[in-house]
């Protein structure tokens, strides 16, 4: 993972284009329990922020989650204080039958389990649009992002208010126990 993050610096250094997506298998939020990446995270989201990686896509959790703009947490003082000025978006998704339990989190905007989704990303200009559609492509989840030079990117939500999040009922409410 060090040598990675070198690598991932080096790529990073000097890019020349209005957005910059990063994909890969782990994700450095999990979103499946028992599956934190806190050693990736503290290697990769520095240099997130350093560089102003747009969009993070990853995998690996089968369940589905959507931050919202995100930027690694500060320390106070010493040599890992950092300003809060990058801010990027990750998600972790899900195409294939393979489920896991979701573990639901305060950086999560959205989230589903027992949900197969596939992403569509458009480009145009100083917008970024984002729509994660279920297997018969029903917008499930959607954001765009607006780039703001010299500041953070804009995020605007557009999560169809008619698609409750899929989230799988906790077994005392599937008993009745309330």
């Amino acid at each position: 993972m060090e040598e990675q993050a070198v690598w991932l610096e080096q790529v990073l250094t000097g890019n020349p284009n209005t957005w910059t997506i990063a994909t890969f298998h782990h994700p450095i939020y999990s979103s499946a329990k028992g599956r934190d990446n806190p050693k990736l995270r503290d290697l990769w989201q520095p240099i997130f922020d350093k560089y102003k990686v747009d969009l993070v896509l990853t995998g690996h959790d089968h369940t589905y989650a959507r931050s919202g703009l995100r930027a690694y947490e500060n320390v106070g003082t010493g040599v890992r204080a950092r300003v809060n000025d990058g801010a990027t978006v990750y998600v972790v998704s899900v195409s294939g039958p393979k489920m896991y339990d979701l573990n639901r989190n305060d950086w999560m905007k959205r989230a589903a389990e027992d949900t197969q989704l596939y992403q569509i990303i458009k480009v145009e200009g100083g917008r970024l649009r984002y729509e994660a559609r279920t297997a018969v492509g029903e917008l499930y989840d959607g954001f765009e992002l607006r780039k703001r030079p010299g500041q953070t990117n804009e995020l605007i939500e557009v999560v169809p208010v008619d698609q409750p999040e899929r989230l799988r009922k906790k077994a005392v409410d599937a008993a009745g126990l309330d």
